[in-house]
């Protein structure tokens, strides 16, 4: 039988993609960064590198070592504006992430999605 991990669904909202520094304060808030976080995309790589370790000083609260973190957003339309320029970086980041955390021999943690999973809590 296999093991359900538990899913967290990170829900970014069109505001939060607009400007680099409102989702780097909604990345604070949703995946729990702590004060270390410097707002920029190398801490923010190395936050959400570590969002499942309770000794790192660089976040708050931990997600669970077993669990399945999804990065959301809704797709553009005309209804809003979004810098794809923010989308391509959490793509690339988390491929990135997930391929040190691989090498590392640590759960991959990290995934994107454009389109929701069910079944899962949202933050």
């Amino acid at each position: 039988m296999v093991e359900e991990r538990p899913v967290f669904i990170i829900k970014f909202a069109p505001d939060d993609l607009s400007s680099w520094d409102k989702f780097y304060e909604a990345s604070a808030e949703k995946l729990r960064f702590g004060g270390y976080f410097g707002r920029n995309k190398d801490a923010w790589q190395e936050c959400a590198g570590d969002i499942d370790r309770e000794d790192s000083a660089r976040n708050g609260e931990a997600f669970p070592a077993d669990a399945r973190v999804v990065l959301s957003w809704d797709t553009p339309s005309s209804d809003y504006t979004i810098d794809l320029n923010i989308v391509s970086f959490i793509e690339d980041s988390v491929q990135c992430i997930n391929a040190e955390r691989g090498r590392l021999g640590q759960p991959i943690m990290l995934e994107c999605s454009a389109a929701e999973p069910t079944g899962a809590e949202q933050l």
